[in-house]
């Protein structure tokens, strides 16, 4: 009788681990970096965090108005503030006049 070759045990198959959801507060607080905003002294910059908070804990029915209301409220930030853009002071000093020097 021939002898048995030995049962090879399949691998376990590797399970694929899915990343964690992009968190809504770390998109909005890069933002708020990038705008120059601080949370601690500017209500509407804490305000947004709020509501990305909200997001991120499940907003249920109200997800579209939350939403809506963080859009607005960083367009708001945008518009109102920040630092002076070097690219728009280099566009103004483009279309600054110029005048002839003579010595």
């Amino acid at each position: 009788m021939p002898a048995k070759k030995p049962v090879r045990k399949p691998a376990p198959r590797k399970r694929a681990v899915k990343p964690p959801p992009p968190s809504n507060r770390g998109a909005v607080s890069a933002t708020l970096e990038r705008l120059n905003a601080d949370p601690a002294s500017d209500a509407l910059a804490q305000l947004a965090l709020t509501l990305a908070d909200q997001l991120d804990a499940g907003a249920g029915m109200a997800t579209a108005a939350i939403s809506r209301e963080l859009r607005a409220t960083l367009s708001e930030l945008a518009e109102s503030g920040g630092d002076v853009d070097e690219l728009d002071v280099f566009l103004a000093g483009l279309s600054a006049q110029v005048v002839d020097r003579q010595d």
